[in-house]
């Protein structure tokens, strides 16, 4: 969480490194609630400011595009990037942050060049994992979509929620109401259930939480 003219620096970083060869993401900062006041490269080989574009940080994107090309990775932990923001008003990261693949397409790639998903996952100073002791709504993955995209989310115990999509006027265009277990939950939407492309918001609510977010259908190729 962090307070409103609050500064504070976030480390994005990667573990088991091992074999890897390749790196991409955009990663998507709401500039309603923050804003970028300094950037710094990570420390993986041969990374620089040259493996990010931060020309739309206005917009709240920054993408990176970094690979190996001499040998594979052998790194067990690697800072991508840091960064320093300022709060514009009261929030949390996991409302702040996200990855994405727009536009640049969020994958990583092995020595066999297969590829493997990016996924963003918030942890304490120490290193230890945030506890899910507390409701959490995450990005939809992937975002932009075409066909299909999964919604995830946590539930700090077993209770009734709902599931809502939203057009950009505020009508409801689909709703799930359903009970669901403790922990990590994930639900998938397929685009058959969006009347048109475009930016939707989607909440997920119970009696004792209510949170939303954004997401944008693209128009298939």
């Amino acid at each position: 969480d962090f307070e409103s003219g609050e500064t504070f620096t976030v480390d994005i970083y990667s573990e088991d490194l091992f074999n890897l060869i390749g790196l991409q993401f955009t990663l998507d900062y709401d500039e309603r609630l923050v804003e970028l006041v300094d950037f710094e490269a990570g420390d993986l080989p041969r990374m620089d400011r040259e493996n990010f574009g931060i020309v739309d940080s206005e917009k709240g994107l920054i993408t990176t595009s970094w690979s190996e090309n001499n040998s594979v990775l052998t790194l067990d932990k690697a800072v991508v990037c840091r960064l320093t923001f300022r709060s514009i008003r009261a929030g949390d990261l996991y409302t702040a942050l996200a990855i994405n693949s727009d536009p640049t397409l969020a994958e990583a790639y092995d020595y066999n060049t297969d590829p493997m998903q990016v996924l963003l996952q918030f942890v304490e100073a120490d290193g230890q994992a945030s506890p899910t002791s507390d409701f959490k709504l995450y990005q939809n993955h992937p975002n932009p979509f075409r066909n299909h995209t999964k919604i995830g989310f946590v539930l700090p115990k077993r209770a009734t929620a709902t599931l809502s999509i939203y057009d950009i006027s505020g009508k409801e265009v689909y709703r799930l109401e359903n009970e669901f277990n403790v922990g990590y939950q994930e639900l998938e939407i397929n685009s058959s259930i969006l009347p048109a492309h475009g930016l939707y918001y989607y909440r997920l609510q119970s009696e004792e939480f209510s949170t939303t977010r954004k997401m944008i259908y693209t128009i298939s190729q």
